[in-house]
């Protein structure tokens, strides 16, 4: 949550107020945003280290946040650009495998809508290009945490065409992890501890594995937003 900011809930939803008392409604329209399915210990889609750690609380997921059409119309958007590029084997950093990415600042009418609800999971300023990352069957990503001299202190990833493990683990102590099924139509949010002390990484196929049930990856769509640095200050 940025700094100079109250988290309260209201009408089971959960509320960014800046320090000011005055919450306008346009305010309110962007920074509001709901959860559901809270992960649980004993879920078979959540794997944790040991049985007293609690740190997963803090990511926040909601499942089937956009409809199978909902999905064809933002995939049909990005595709057509998609397949004029080759999968790359590595990223300059060497984190990401198998994946091809742009950046997408214009949407048509209907599908900014949906855009525009996805935006409302995280708090203002948000960062104006939306980062849409196609990775392969093969594909994964490496333990990693987002820059913290360009992104904000929160970001939301929209997961598409296919199911994925997501694993955090924390940045000091290798024994502090988890592992998530991330399942295709969500979104999961980053933020607090789980954004600025652990790295997170999407598991390779062979890899895929939460609490001994492998999960079949295939090709996945993730459509990002991250908010802007300023939302620290």
């Amino acid at each position: 949550v940025c700094s100079n900011s109250t988290l309260i809930v209201l009408n089971n939803k959960i509320v960014f107020l800046n320090s000011s008392p005055m919450l306008t409604s346009k305010l309110i329209n962007r920074c509001i945003f709901c959860f559901t399915n809270t992960i649980r210990h004993n879920s078979h889609s959540l794997e944790i280290c040991s049985k007293d750690f609690t740190d997963y609380k803090s990511l926040l997921i909601k499942d089937n946040f956009v409809t199978p059409e909902e999905e064809s119309a933002i995939v049909g958007e990005v595709e057509k650009k998609l397949k004029r590029m080759k999968y790359e084997s590595s990223h300059w950093d060497d984190v990401i495998h198998g994946y091809r990415e742009i950046q997408k600042l214009n949407w048509s009418k209907s599908t900014q809508l949906i855009i525009d609800r996805f935006k409302s999971m995280v708090p203002p300023p948000l960062l104006p290009h939306t980062h849409i990352l196609d990775l392969s069957p093969e594909g994964y990503i490496t333990p990693h945490t987002d820059s913290v001299e360009h992104c904000g202190p929160c970001l939301a990833v929209l997961s598409l065409l296919s199911d994925a493990v997501v694993k955090l683990e924390h940045n000091d102590t290798a024994e502090r992890w988890f592992k998530v099924l991330v399942k295709r139509y969500s979104v999961y949010v980053l933020q607090g501890k789980l954004r600025y002390h652990y790295k997170h990484s999407i598991l390779s196929g062979k890899d895929s594995i939460v609490n001994g049930e492998k999960v079949e990856k295939g090709r996945r769509l993730s459509v990002i937003v991250r908010n802007d640095i300023q939302a620290s200050q």
